[in-house]
């Protein structure tokens, strides 16, 4: 293995460990801790408010680790031989995803806007539009994690994608 081979192998490890966290801990803070914390079962104001400032904090740490990873790693494929159409329209896709992903997080600095700002950020998205109509209000954090699974999906597509032209499949 090369030195630029290591270090893009090191790149790729950190950008997932980011992502998994980034997403894992939106997980565990939706599903688990949010649920006691809305009924104010057992948490004081106190804990609520350390938990939300250090998991905001480690969520802005994640952003900026896959914005630095996600480029590099995104020329190193756009730079091989083995990149097609399909390939790079998945990656647009996944970059918007990514992009919204970051607004919604607050990371873009929308946050300091006017808030019909954000919900208009949220309605754009068609597929929301029609699950507002079907069950009503859909709220950022979990329009981060849906954005967030669907930006997994598109890496897993990419990379198969990218081993099938790599193996000639």
């Amino acid at each position: 293995m090369t030195a630029a081979e290591i270090f893009v192998l090191i790149v790729r490890w950190v950008h997932g460990i980011a992502a998994v966290t980034w997403i894992g801990g939106s997980i565990f803070f939706l599903l688990i801790l949010l649920p006691p914390i809305d009924r104010k079962i057992l948490i004081p104001e106190q804990v609520r408010t350390v938990i939300n400032i250090r998991f905001r904090g480690l969520v802005q740490v994640c952003i900026s680790i896959l914005i630095i990873t996600g480029v590099i790693l995104a020329f190193e494929r756009l730079s091989s031989r083995f990149t097609d159409v399909a390939y790079v329209s998945i990656l647009a896709s996944k970059s918007m995803v990514t992009v919204w992903m970051f607004a919604l997080a607050g990371f873009v600095p929308m946050r300091r806007r006017a808030p019909t700002v954000r919900r208009k950020l949220i309605a754009s998205f068609t597929l929301i539009r029609w699950w507002d109509k079907l069950f009503g209000r859909v709220n950022e954090p979990n329009l981060i994690l849906f954005l967030g699974l669907v930006a997994f999906i598109l890496s897993n597509a990419l990379q198969t994608l990218f081993e099938r032209r790599l193996t000639g499949w």
